[in-house]
């Protein structure tokens, strides 16, 4: 369950905090609990450390997530009021690690080592982008984590080797949904977008996801990517009409919707001649 989660999210900028909200939305609206309920399993942390109540540049959108010192007082750290990375790792025993900070090597051994004793799969995203900016690498989170850990990627690593077989690592690549959710809104017609069909969308992602047994297999890959878009915007659509967001109408018109809606960018061949 969701709620049995622990979030760290380094990085509390708005990508940071936007993540938190999303998430926390998800499991509350999944899971029938309040957002602030769930918020107490987030522990977002910026360039002054983790978010606290008493720092006082704490931006609009960060203050629902700074913690009280009264939360925590058996945290054992060496500066209470600059919390690192690392102590919160260790004290807030999160089983899920964000980052979003383009602080290239912020994930290091001992901070991916501390996700492992967590959790038996850590779930371990280096959102940040480009390639130079990640916090870590997918060798780098596989090796520490004897391949335990569940990876994605905010840019692309392509294939990895590890104790002698190739992964493929996921990238958390937003090409991978917007698409799926525009093309739901045409063909359903919806007069907004909720939510609850952002959610749907993501759900639907989650299912078509590769099914093998790699470390990193979170994300479906890019090579058939318009059969993603198609599923994603059809589990939209059906959201849509289901919140009494659109006029509903069965499966086969949406079909035929989509084919009526999409192109293929097809270029013909142009032959130079000399004569």
């Amino acid at each position: 369950a969701g709620k049995a989660h622990r979030f760290c999210i380094f990085g509390a900028g708005t990508a940071g905090t936007g993540i938190a909200d999303q998430i926390c939305r998800a499991i509350a609206v999944r899971e029938g609990l309040s957002e602030d309920e769930i918020r107490r399993n987030f522990y977002l942390i910026d360039r002054n450390g983790l978010l606290q109540s008493n720092h006082a540049d704490l931006l609009y959108f960060q203050k629902p997530y700074a913690r009280s010192h009264d939360e925590l007082r058996n945290w054992k750290v060496s500066n209470p009021d600059r919390i690192t990375l690392l102590e919160t790792v260790l004290n807030a025993r999160p089983t899920v690690l964000i980052g979003c900070s383009a602080v290239a090597g912020a994930f290091t051994d001992e901070v991916i080592a501390g996700m492992l004793k967590n959790t038996g799969k850590p779930l371990i995203m280096p959102l940040s982008n480009p390639t130079e900016k990640a916090e870590t690498t997918p060798l780098q989170i596989l090796k520490v984590t004897q391949g335990k850990a569940l990876i994605a990627t905010g840019s692309p690593f392509g294939n990895v080797t590890h104790d002698g077989r190739k992964i493929e690592i996921s990238q958390c690549n937003n090409a991978l949904i917007f698409p799926g959710i525009g093309l739901g809104m045409i063909i359903s017609r919806a007069r907004s977008l909720s939510d609850e069909m952002l959610l749907a969308a993501s759900e639907c992602l989650g299912r078509l996801n590769r099914a093998d047994d790699n470390a990193s297999s979170l994300l479906p890959g890019f090579a058939e990517i318009q059969k993603i878009s198609d599923e994603v915007a059809m589990a939209v659509a059906r959201q849509a009409f289901k919140e009494g967001l659109a006029p509903a109408v069965d499966d086969t018109t949406l079909l035929q919707r989509i084919i009526d809606s999409v192109w293929k960018p097809c270029y013909a061949d142009y032959i130079t001649s000399n004569e």
